[in-house]
């Protein structure tokens, strides 16, 4: 689990450093930073998971901060040790990510409690050179020209290093960093048919996919399906069971319709209506329930805004779900989750310690500051406000206003 991030030179995100837990909320108005900082995490992930299928939209030019002082994006990840990542000991991953043709841009791993198993290494991009191992401590370098374009030169770096020997802590730690996915889920997509082509059971990033996702967790885990399916119905009473029925649907490259999955749910007055028909917030939560119960949980899960077309007293039952993913009862599966909301009543369904205030200064820079931290929050909790009413009639403005006036964060 990533426990803190710094981040540098990255869109709005000049210089910021922002402590995760399980379960983070980031909280503040429109423009920012909590996009800018999800993706970031993003970029972050396609960069150490390398391959050119990995790589991010955007260029260097697009990403690097305007003013920036040096012409370089930065990550700092500090990382803990868990089931999933099996690390020894506590860690950091540090990524310098300069211009196409810049000789500098470097990744350094290292466990912060000395060197073990060949944990310590870097990885050089720019030049042409062939990957080689530089000793016992387990130094690693590789060098590539750009002949792959601006970004993708430097997506495939660390890719030698997978399954060879010495470097195993270093590739139980690109685990950690590497697999992230991002949802803004669209519940006009999650209606929508699907092909079971190259079916691996995960939703896209928009939320398509979700009749083949649920026929994949029903062919290989029914007992996982069947918790899904209660848990809807406990969640929308009107909905008794959940049917997939088999359908020709259009498929990317294909000049003909193929094989796959449309979903339709079964209602306790009777009847059975297309997934058209049913409401958005009956969709959503089915989504919510498929990424838990799913196979193949990312390390890190982004989120932005949950709470669109969900209903305000359902909300609560979406943060159960999504804290549910982060318990320590998953183990291996284990996820991080971080989301971006713009809803006080979400709020109010998590702990004071879990939310982080965004908010710019004059100059363009993101701030972001645990909102715990803040001068006079702890108080107004105190005397009986809820996080949700806190930060409703507060605003951003009046809670970052020593921040924001140019005073360190506290």
């Amino acid at each position: 689990m990533i426990t803190s991030l710094k981040v540098s030179n990255f869109r709005c995100l000049r210089s910021i450093e922002v402590a995760l837990g399980g379960l983070t909320v980031l909280i503040g108005k429109n423009d920012t930073g909590k996009t800018s900082f999800l993706d970031a995490i993003l970029a972050l992930g396609s960069l150490v998971q390398g391959g050119d299928d990995n790589a991010p939209p955007w260029t260097f030019e697009n990403a690097l901060s305007r003013g920036a002082a040096e012409g370089r994006i930065e990550w700092l990840a500090r990382v803990a040790p868990s089931p999933r990542n099996e690390l020894p000991g506590a860690a950091r991953y540090r990524l310098a990510l300069g211009p196409p043709g810049a000789t500098g841009p470097r990744t350094q791993v290292a466990l912060e409690e000395g060197t073990i198993d060949g944990a310590d290494a870097s990885v050089c991009l720019g030049g042409a050179t062939d990957a080689r191992n530089a000793g016992e401590r387990g130094r690693f370098a590789r060098e590539r020209g750009e002949e792959r374009g601006p970004v993708q030169s430097h997506l495939t770096a660390l890719s030698e290093v997978r399954g060879q020997r010495g470097f195993e802590n270093l590739n139980r730690l690109r685990t950690s960093v590497a697999s992230v996915v991002k949802y803004r889920i669209d519940p006009a997509r999650l209606s929508q048919s699907s092909p079971l082509l190259e079916n691996d059971g995960r939703l896209a990033f928009d939320g398509s996919g979700l009749p083949s996702a649920l026929d994949h967790l029903l062919g290989t885990d029914r007992e996982a399906f069947d918790l899904v399916e209660n848990e809807l119905g406990m969640a929308i009473p009107q909905i008794r069971r959940i049917r997939l029925r088999t359908a020709k649907v259009p498929a990317p490259g294909r000049p003909q319709e193929v094989a796959g999955k449309a979903l339709h749910f079964e209602l306790r007055a009777g009847g059975d209506v297309p997934a058209s028909q049913v409401s958005d917030g009956a969709l959503l939560v089915l989504a919510y329930l498929t990424l838990l119960y799913g196979p193949d949980a990312p390390a890190i899960l982004l989120i932005e805004e949950p709470e669109n077309g969900i209903h305000p007293r359902q909300l609560e039952r979406v943060v159960r779900y999504l804290r549910s993913l982060t318990g320590e009862e998953r183990a291996a599966r284990r996820c991080q989750v971080v989301v971006a909301t713009h809803s006080p009543y979400l709020l109010d369904f998590v702990d004071r310690s879990e939310v982080v205030v965004f908010g710019r200064r004059d100059d363009g820079a993101s701030v972001a500051v645990p909102l715990q931290q803040l001068r006079g929050v702890n108080e107004r909790l105190e005397a009986g406000y809820t996080l949700g009413e806190l930060w409703y009639t507060a605003g951003e403005n009046e809670l970052l206003r020593d921040v924001l006036a140019g005073s360190p964060a506290p």
